[in-house]
């Protein structure tokens, strides 16, 4: 009797080698799209955290508090390098996470992979009084934007609610511009 051949031929392991190389190819683009619109929106998330937080704190403790920018110095993207929310009144240009003499309560991290979050006013902070609403009583446009991405534009109302954005918005006053 003679024993049958186990195993694959050469043939046969270049055609599955194939169908996995196409099959990679496929997906590994839609992957990495998928992973930055995702981070986009974590960070969307991130920072509407950080508004609800502080607005809530300001709410509970009856005083101010803010959500400052680590290095507001860049005009076109002052909340990138990092924010932090705090309990107190920030002092434009002089005030930073790490020197302010108040209560910080959360430190955010910088946006990664290339991401701004551009403030239209340019503010270095956004404050919320004791009612909840923002402090200097304007409306607050930031926009998120990230390489090859729609953008988000996080828009917080007077009374200090905050709600993201898309580009496809029929507001076209709160589409983002990125």
């Amino acid at each position: 009797m003679r024993k049958g051949n186990t195993g694959f031929t050469l043939i046969e392991l270049i055609v599955v080698i194939s169908i996995i190389a196409l099959s990679m190819t496929i997906a590994v683009p839609g992957f990495q799209n998928m992973l930055a619109r995702n981070r986009v929106a974590t960070q969307v998330n991130d920072f509407i955290l950080a508004t609800n937080l502080a607005r809530s704190e300001a709410l509970r403790r009856g005083s101010v508090v803010s959500i400052l920018a680590e290095d507001g110095s860049d005009t076109a993207n002052e909340f990138g390098p990092g924010f932090c929310v705090y309990v107190g009144l920030a002092v434009s240009g002089t005030d930073t996470c790490a020197d302010t003499g108040d209560v910080v309560l959360r430190n955010f991290p910088a946006l990664v992979g290339g991401a701004t979050l551009d403030s239209f006013e340019d503010d270095e902070s956004i404050a919320f009084n004791g009612l909840g609403g923002v402090v200097d009583e304007t409306i607050k446009n930031i926009d998120l934007c990230y390489p090859g991405q729609d953008g988000r534009r996080i828009y917080i109302s007077l009374i200090g609610r905050s709600r993201s954005h898309r580009p496809d918005d029929a507001d076209s006053a709160k589409q983002p511009i990125c």
